[in-house]
């Protein structure tokens, strides 16, 4: 006797088969919709930083700027300053050197010696030493002043820029 069972479509066994191929292909919908959202926020994320981030360094680039042109202005402020010491300074110098050469380094002789190109020295041995002393301290006091004045602005432009 044959038994002649009619079955369906799909037998038992692949049956299962289909289910867990559908139950598989369904998780995998699953994951890929949460994936794809979390890359989404992700992406959202990532293009809020990099806003951000661009925004900032413009800022920054602005305000660098900036202080590019505040340091420019004070350097041509102090170099006019300096500028003008300096030539306030030579010439106060070119003064004192034309108020030494007029006036007489060695003493007059007394009228009452009998020789007076001598006393106790070669007057224009001594004349000329003197002068040429009085000269090197003129130039070393005209140094120590030019170098004063330029530490002097070099404190103006400090303060400049910690403000």
């Amino acid at each position: 006797m044959a038994h002649n069972q009619e079955r369906g479509f799909i037998s038992g066994i692949a049956l299962y088969g289909v289910i867990a191929a559908v139950a598989v292909a369904g998780a995998l919908g699953i994951a890929l919709k949460i994936q794809s959202s979390r890359l989404e926020v992700c992406q959202t994320q990532f293009d809020s930083f990099k806003m951000e981030t661009k925004r900032i360094g413009e800022a920054q680039d602005k305000a660098n700027r900036e202080k590019e042109s505040r340091d420019a202005k004070a350097k041509e402020t102090t170099d006019a300053a300096h500028k003008t010491t300096i030539a306030r300074l030579n010439r106060d110098l070119q003064r004192v050197r034309d108020d030494n050469t007029r006036r007489r380094l060695a003493p007059k002789a007394s009228a009452t010696t009998r020789r007076t190109d001598l006393a106790c020295f070669d007057r224009a041995e001594f004349t000329r030493a003197l002068s040429e002393f009085e000269g090197e301290v003129e130039a070393i006091v005209g140094e120590g002043a030019a170098r004063t004045v330029e530490l002097d602005l070099a404190k103006s432009w400090a303060q400049q820029a910690a403000q």
